[in-house]
């Protein structure tokens, strides 16, 4: 027991070395992050003020905080990058390893969730009942931002190279994204992207960080790069094999007429109720159909989560408009929606 107690102080002591001269070697980037939070959360907390009302302050500062996090997360890897052999640092593979995933909790994460949780005291929100979204926040920052700053970070030599990288995963990730929403053309459906985004979630976390393992374990080996690769594809190839048609079907299944808790029907039929337009500067056609909803209850309210809209031709040939996440609260007495 005594031995087990004087390894795991060792680990804890080399762990907390490297990460002490890894924090004092980008302490600039540290605190250039803190202080572009320290501007994010004051524009918040801006919106809250009564001479504040109605201010949207524009995204800079959360765009210049991504930048700063991801620039500091790139120096850090790069400044100690997996070339380097055990016998030229003292502290082995996995000790630096964790010291950088140490960094990034202590200098990304946790700043995070204390900001967010500054301006819950300030709104007078529950503290225990945001707690967990405030770290859910902070944990899905670390992996899109963290992680992928040192995945790629740790494939490359100098920040022109990370930069490049940065960019053309970017670029990959977005053609490959709108290939699969032109291939497959069914829409997206709100559970169908919530299963899609925690697969993509797990499947770039852990092989993206088994990446960053191997790079530093075996920096000569092929296996870290290959992994890092797969976790950039991963991200779209589950995007486009997502079944959002079954999903969607699942979900939103089809209902008899009788047992429908509300009605939608036609507005009429005569006159110009169903228009057809043909923009002059696009090839597509445009049909405005107006619904009347039926009459609900008192007390009951009807909550639309999209609409889908399908068409068939005489000749068999039928079209779809795909899922429109453009619900909207409807309430008692019903109403007209062209």
């Amino acid at each position: 027991m005594r031995e087990w107690c004087v390894s795991v102080t060792g680990v804890s002591k080399t762990t907390l070395a490297v990460f002490r001269s890894d924090s004092r070697r980008v302490w600039i980037w540290i605190t250039l992050g803190l202080t572009t939070l320290s501007v994010l959360t004051w524009t918040e907390w801006l919106k809250a003020l009564p001479r504040g009302e109605g201010m949207n302050p524009d995204r800079w500062p959360l765009i210049a905080l991504y930048i700063v996090w991801s620039g500091m997360t790139a120096q850090l890897v790069l400044g100690d990058p997996p070339e380097v052999v055990a016998g030229a640092r003292a502290a082995p593979w996995d000790k630096r390893v964790s010291a950088k995933a140490l960094f990034v909790l202590t200098w990304v994460g946790l700043p995070l969730v204390v900001s967010q949780m500054a301006l819950v005291c300030f709104f007078g929100g529950p503290i225990a009942a945001n707690l967990g979204p405030a770290v859910e926040t902070a944990a899905a920052t670390i992996l899109f931002i963290g992680v992928t700053a040192a995945a790629f970070a740790s494939v490359t030599r100098e920040l022109w190279q990370w930069l490049l990288c940065m960019a053309g995963a970017l670029i990959l990730m977005a053609a490959l994204a709108f290939v699969g929403d032109a291939a497959r053309g069914d829409g997206h459906v709100p559970t169908g992207m919530d299963i899609a985004d925690l697969l993509e979630a797990f499947a770039f976390a852990g092989l993206a960080i088994f990446g960053i393992a191997a790079r530093y374990a075996r920096p000569r080996s092929r296996i870290g790069l290959l992994a890092i690769l797969a976790a950039v594809v991963s991200v779209p190839l589950i995007e486009m094999g997502t079944p959002f048609r079954a999903i969607l079907l699942e979900q939103f299944p089809l209902i008899s007429w009788e047992k429908a808790p509300f009605r939608i029907e036609l507005a009429g039929l005569a006159g110009d109720d169903i228009r057809l337009r043909y923009p002059m500067d696009a090839g597509d056609s445009t049909v405005s159909i107006p619904l009347r909803m039926a009459p609900l209850p008192d007390g009951v309210v009807a909550r639309i989560d999209g609409m889908m809209v399908e068409a068939e031709w005489p000749g068999g040939r039928r079209w779809e408009s795909g899922w429109k996440p453009e619900g909207g609260l409807s309430p008692a007495g019903g109403s007209d929606s062209p």
